[in-house]
């Protein structure tokens, strides 16, 4: 005979870390909020608890000998835990530190675009630029060009098939960077204007001295006695990148000192033309990538595909005037809104249901996160913890599953109040769709959306650990007097007007910063008042982040 189906998750007695024999009971397809002040144990219920618990007996479903593998995690401090779902947690923690992984990767709309260029993309030859009709052959009529088959694999820039061949699918390049070849561009080449000149005279990298480099100067019209930035930018690139016009010795030994030597007969110095620095040191880079060569190196965008990422065959194929890269470097809003042109024209209902509107969907849930300045080409390495986080829970929303236990850690972070109201709409709908929410939140606006509230307290480490209230939200928030251990009902005000008071100071001066341009700032000015409490808000993505940390900071 089947069990009923539990209709709550049930904690009995947690103890882990400083939770104080904790028990609670959580209702399933709810959204349910775990507040508290900072280190009373809320983090320590949801995830060192819960979802500890539900990793560990996912993995002991798994064979014994799967296990020994995967290594084992043990029980965590609790007497039981019943009516536990399959969960999934969706913290703050940075995307993996992958140079490959995008936002368009991480949100899978990249995934739906490759599809969508595979099956109605408008296939150009990248020589003579005809249109190929046939996307299964492998020559173009027009030039006789090779062509690789249109797959979905062909827009991908991790796999070989769709990966430019000079940057392996990193739209960037690591190259001999001149500009760290310089030490003092005041000084002449002969006065160790470059770094790898030593005191003898010899140019480490280029292989000659510098009276024999002086020759190759003077058969371009300039010598080694001016200073670096004195020398035009076409002469400069001859002591970079070499000359054809005379051949010259090379060496480090001059030839007063070879002559000194005894006991060893110098052979003839080698006689060839200048092969200038930067070619030598990018072999050297390519092959050895010592310690050495390094600090001259820097990373510049892939000069074949020009930071696409994909080979040129795959750029050549347009949907409405546009290749895959240019979608992917639109605004997530404005990419919104091509796509949904699209659903006009294209003729096939299939690709429409089953590609376009799962795309078109997703888009919708970045946007009502907060996140429609982000662009699919973005490098996950640069987002915030909080953008990453609420990425993956737009993914989450999108795959349609059911009876998941979602863990979320503050998600609130770093949003505007007008984000939040759409965040909030966000988690309702992934509940709605019959899964349970479970929510480590400071926010007084999430806290008063939660159909269930767990507060942890009274204070924090070896002075909280305890269940302060649980149940309904606002029967806390009426009844203060009746909970006096929870900070949380002594901070929240119902009434919605309730105002911080306000406490200013005159301040000592102010730090100036006039024509700030980086990223999205278009050439602000703005002041911050010395010796003073000074607050940069806005919504996301309007460049606070960008003004304190890439400009002040």
């Amino acid at each position: 005979m089947n069990k009923p189906k539990t209709r709550s998750l049930e904690v009995t007695e947690a103890s882990e870390n400083n939770l104080k024999k904790v028990s609670v009971s959580i209702p399933h397809n709810s959204l349910t909020v775990i507040t508290g002040v900072s280190g009373s144990g809320k983090s320590s219920l949801a995830y060192d608890v819960i979802f500890k618990e539900s990793q560990r007996r996912f993995l002991e479903s798994f064979s014994s000998y799967s296990r020994q593998y995967i290594g084992k995690l043990e029980k965590p401090e609790v007497k039981s835990i019943s009516g536990l779902q399959a969960a999934l947690a969706i913290n703050q923690k940075a995307s993996v530190a992958n140079p490959r992984s995008t936002v368009g990767t991480m949100s899978g709309i990249y995934d739906y675009l490759r599809l969508l260029f595979a099956r109605t993309g408008i296939v150009h030859c990248v020589h003579c630029h005809q249109i190929i009709k046939n996307k299964k052959t492998d020559r173009c009529e027009n030039c006789g060009t090779v062509y690789p088959e249109i797959q979905a694999k062909l827009f991908s820039f991790n796999a070989t098939y769709g990966a430019c061949p000079h940057c392996k699918g990193l739209g960037i390049t690591e190259q001999i960077d001149p500009e760290k070849l310089i030490a003092d561009p005041n000084k002449t080449l002969r006065e160790g204007a470059l770094v790898p000149t030593t005191p003898t005279g010899y140019i480490v990298y280029s292989q000659v001295r510098v009276d024999e480099l002086d020759k190759v100067c003077r058969a371009h019209g300039f010598s080694v006695d001016i200073p670096w930035t004195e020398l035009t930018e076409d002469q400069q690139k001859v002591v970079m990148y070499g000359s054809d016009r005379i051949k010259i010795l090379f060496g480090k030994h001059s030839l007063e000192s070879r002559l000194k030597w005894k006991g060893i007969t110098a052979k003839p110095r080698e006689e060839a033309y200048y092969k200038g620095m930067i070619p030598i040191m990018g072999e050297i880079l390519h092959r050895d990538r010592n310690d050495n060569i390094l600090r001259f190196a820097s990373t510049f965008t892939c000069n074949a595909c020009h930071g696409s990422r994909l080979r040129p065959e795959a750029l050549s194929v347009f949907i409405d005037g546009k290749n895959i890269s240019e979608l992917s470097q639109m605004p997530l809003s404005e990419l919104y809104e091509f796509l949904n042109h699209l659903t006009h024209t294209i003729s096939d209902q299939e690709v429409t249901d089953h590609i376009l509107l799962h795309a078109i969907k997703r888009l919708e849930y970045l946007q009502l996160l907060g996140l429609d300045y982000l662009s699919l080409s973005r490098k996950s390495t640069t987002l915030s913890g909080g953008e990453a986080q609420r990425i993956r829970l737009a993914s989450q929303v999108g795959s349609g599953l059911q009876g998941i236990l979602y863990i979320l850690d503050e998600p609130s972070i770093g949003l505007h109040p007008r984000d939040n109201k759409r965040l909030l709409k966000v988690l309702q709908s992934l509940r709605d769709n019959g899964n349970t929410l479970l929510v480590v939140e400071h926010d007084e606006e999430t806290i008063k959306s939660a159909d269930y509230l767990i507060d942890i307290g009274p204070k924090a480490g070896i002075h909280g650990g305890e269940v302060i209230y649980q149940g309904d939200t606002f029967k806390l928030l009426n009844n203060k007097n009746n909970y006096p251990g929870s900070l949380t009902a002594s901070t929240i005000s119902i009434d919605a007007d309730k105002r911080v008071s306000k406490i200013s100071r005159a301040g000592d001066g102010f730090l100036s910063i006039r024509g700030a341009f980086k990223h999205n700032l278009k050439n602000i000015d703005v002041d911050f008042m010395l010796n003073a409490f000074n607050v940069v808000t806005g919504v996301s993505g309007a460049g606070k982040s960008t003004l304190v940390h890439h400009v002040l900071v």
